[in-house]
């Protein structure tokens, strides 16, 4: 199964004050991969990721949506 996902820019402390009014979705990172397996940590589930960028990460399921199974 392939799954896609965005993850928001969250850093706001490494911003200077004048680019807090800007658009910051462009610093947002979009994820692609085929998932490996699941895992569940303190009652959240996870997707284990093979992303193209060729690292694999955790992702919360509900984060995710399905490209093709």
């Amino acid at each position: 199964m392939t799954v896609a996902w965005t993850e928001q820019f969250t850093n706001f402390s490494a911003l200077p004050e004048e680019y807090l009014k800007e658009d910051l979705s462009k610093l947002d990172s979009k994820y692609e991969g085929k998932v490996l397996g699941n895992v569940a940590i303190w009652g959240t589930s996870y997707f284990i990721v093979a992303c193209s960028d060729g690292k694999c990460r955790e992702v919360p399921i509900n984060d995710v949506k399905i490209i093709n199974q």
